[in-house]
């Protein structure tokens, strides 16, 4: 969900600041179909994929909760809200349907697929959704960065571990705007929509995870960010695509696997080590 005024560019009509929106897009997307569409032959994605319940179970393994179950695929549940989410507007939305922009980079089948699926799962709970995917070179070069977009089908390259969690939290930290920052949604920043004790609740919540020296602390405060942005319904986390890499230690040194570049990014630096 994009919070910034950018989003009206793309749709004027743009609702991303109600809970009771986003709640319902979240309880009408089905991760499991998606799941099963993109994996089906092992066509677009790796087949060891599941649906994604917790950025934080997922990078922390010792983290057990799941907080996403909250919003499980449930089309009568996301009517109800978007009833909801109408009548707290004052708008009949019958007559006149929540119009929503889908949009994401054109030149990765997957995210054709998705924004394919999920803009039929949109549709059939009662929204009007536009999909409009743009070249990556204009998608990532201005349309991202200005935060001219309303929902988008995004890719999130990262490593594990407790480090990579606070990465996470850049990505939705208040005082985290860019340019300066990766807040790329404008969830909280200056100029969101979000705005009041939630933001303030946040940016608590990122400063003691990045203060804290004790494991056991940083599990704790990851746990407690995990929850308040699935409940806030911040962003919907779709499902996680591993990337595993195998060396030989003993005989090469210099490998690092880079996330966003893949296996061979750094290859010049490789180097047998019994030359």
């Amino acid at each position: 969900f994009q919070f910034g005024p950018g989003r009206f560019v793309a749709n004027p009509d743009s609702q991303n600041e109600h809970l009771l929106f986003r709640q319902a897009v979240a309880h009408a997307i089905d991760k499991d179909l998606l799941v099963a569409e993109l994996t089906a032959g092992s066509r677009l994605i790796s087949p060891a994929v599941e649906p994604l319940d917790s950025y934080v179970g997922l990078l922390d393994q010792e983290h057990a909760e799941r907080p996403w179950t909250l919003y499980g695929v449930d089309p009568s549940r996301a009517k109800q809200l978007l009833s909801e989410h109408c009548a707290a507007i004052g708008r009949d939305c019958d007559a006149n349907p929540i119009r929503i922009v889908l949009g994401g980079s054109s030149n990765q089948p997957q995210i054709q697929t998705m924004t394919r699926l999920v803009s039929a799962m949109l549709t059939t709970v009662g929204f009007e959704v536009d999909v409009k995917l743009r070249d990556s070179s204009i998608f990532f070069g201005e349309v991202f960065d200005s935060g001219e977009w309303d929902l988008a089908v995004l890719n999130l390259h990262t490593g594990s571990g407790l480090s990579a969690i606070r990465g996470i939290h850049a990505a939705y930290d208040p005082a985290g705007g860019p340019p300066h920052g990766q807040n790329y949604a404008r969830w909280g920043t200056e100029d969101s929509a979000i705005q009041g004790d939630v933001v303030e609740e946040f940016t608590q919540l990122v400063a003691a995870y990045r203060s804290a020296a004790e494991i056991s602390e940083l599990r704790d405060l990851a746990g407690e960010a995990d929850n308040f942005l699935a409940e806030e319904v911040v962003s919907i986390p779709l499902f996680s695509v591993p990337q595993v890499a195998a060396v030989w230690g003993d005989e090469i040194s210099g490998f690092k696997h880079n996330t966003s570049w893949g296996f061979t990014w750094n290859i010049e630096e490789w180097q047998r080590l019994d030359s």
